[in-house]
């Protein structure tokens, strides 16, 4: 979700760090197989990436952050279905996944989705998203059991090659083929910006309405356009809107405000958050200048409700990832500096949306870029009595910290979020976790 050019900066940084702190994994233990917990009101839990960037291992928790498979796949996982091993360069989606099967997406060079078996571990299927070109797939969002849409963030240079090869675009796929199906190109969104590709990233649905996050980079990344937000009818698959985020650059973070409400029912008004980290300019730290969080309706309109700039919350860089918390706060990250002014350590903090009150967490020990995913756990899902899953909800949030090689835990707390604790993953590797998804 950040720039090829700084990604690569950051990736030999954090490489060179975790070879010279933990040691480098030249493999990963056999996987543990998946696991055959039902989904209650608050899902069943997380799913875990941990990575050195050299090599990857996907693990599951419950809602209490207890182990359900701590290897449920990983980078030696070829005896479950890979065609190819887990590169170092692996996400998941930013929604939840409810469903019998889970998404992983291996970015970038190799632009390809597994679709995995929750109950055992095993890969259905496979759809390689390149069509030409290293397309550097970003996130996948489902819009039923077998369909959903992928954003690709690279932009080809020499379209025409074959079908669906011009980037910077959703496509949408069909996970029973698979097969890709259609294509919504993003370049309308970026005409007040000529020179400037989308980049789109992070995606979220409120019904038949799709937002998508545009950090809008040039082809170089050496400059950046305001970042923007876009919102299409997942139906018609027409644009319906555009929300220039003037003043912000970088952004990467996109969080879609859950209901709240015991029966799970949608918020009249509910709303995104969107967290950006500013200017990189083909560095490896961004400046703080044009870094902060801001709010929105989530509607087609996307009005801007409020604006946090990052000076103001915790003098760092606003990270990849961000949540709200049961109470409507929101959780997030703030870089440290790997090569310029600033803090050099990360910050975990929690914003109230209300007041504007910050309120730091916890921080990294030493290191920058270890603070990674995060998800807050809560009744956000309805439950069908019929199916005999449980209701019972665990509500806390959890926060990736590679430089701990833990997930830091988070509790209600008075009128806020306090830390509680520290859970291990022991996947028999040590992998440090970096990205989350409720499942």
């Amino acid at each position: 979700m950040v720039n090829d050019a700084a990604r690569t900066a950051k990736r030999a940084a954090r490489v060179a760090l975790a070879c010279i702190f933990i040691g480098c994994a030249p493999d990963v233990a056999r996987g543990t197989g998946g696991t055959d917990r039902q989904p209650g009101a608050c899902g069943r839990g997380l799913v875990v990436v941990s990575s050195d960037y050299q090599s990857s291992s996907v693990a599951l928790v419950d809602t209490r952050g207890a182990s359900l498979s701590p290897r449920f796949l990983s980078s030696a996982s070829a005896d479950v279905g890979l065609s190819s091993a887990l590169s170092g360069d692996v996400v998941l989606p930013t929604s939840a996944a409810l469903g019998s099967e889970l998404v992983v997406i291996d970015r970038y060079p190799a632009s390809v989705l597994s679709v995995v078996d929750v109950a055992t571990g095993s890969v259905r299927a496979q759809l390689d998203v390149r069509t030409g070109f290293a397309s550097n797939p970003q996130d996948f969002l489902g819009i039923s059991s077998n369909a959903g849409w992928v954003s690709r963030y690279g932009s080809n240079p020499t379209p025409g090659g074959e079908p669906f090869d011009e980037g910077g675009d959703l496509l949408l796929l069909d996970l029973s083929r698979p097969a890709i199906e259609a294509r919504l190109d993003l370049a309308p969104a970026m005409r007040d910006a000529p020179g400037f590709l989308p980049r789109p990233g992070r995606m979220v649905a409120l019904g038949d309405l799709v937002f998508v996050l545009l950090s809008a980079y040039d082809v170089t990344f050496a400059s950046s356009a305001p970042s923007r937000l876009a919102a299409f009818d997942g139906k018609t698959r027409a644009l319906r809107g555009v929300r220039v985020l003037e003043g912000l650059h970088g952004c990467s973070a996109l969080a879609l405000e859950p209901p709240y409400a015991a029966d799970a029912q949608p918020l009249a008004a509910r709303r995104l958050a969107v967290g950006c980290s500013g200017e990189f300019a083909g560095g490896a730290s961004p400046s703080l200048a044009r870094a902060g969080i801001a709010l929105f309706q989530a509607n087609d309109a996307m009005t801007e409700l409020a604006r946090f700039m990052a000076e103001d919350l915790v003098d760092r860089p606003i990270g990849f990832d961000l949540d709200f918390d049961e109470r409507g706060g929101l959780v997030a990250v703030g870089f440290g500096s790997l090569d310029g002014p600033g803090p050099s350590t990360d910050a975990l903090f929690r914003l109230d949306l209300e007041t504007g009150a910050v309120a730091i967490v916890a921080t990294t020990a030493s290191r920058p870029f270890e603070l990674g995913g995060v998800r807050c756990i809560h009744r956000r899902f309805a439950v069908d009595p019929s199916s005999g899953a449980g209701s019972a909800c665990t509500e806390a949030c959890y926060v990736a910290d590679g430089e701990r090689g833990a997930l830091l835990r988070l509790e209600p707390s008075g009128e806020g979020m306090a830390l509680t604790g520290e859970l291990s993953i022991g996947d028999g590797v040590g992998l440090p976790p970096r990205v989350l998804e409720i499942f």
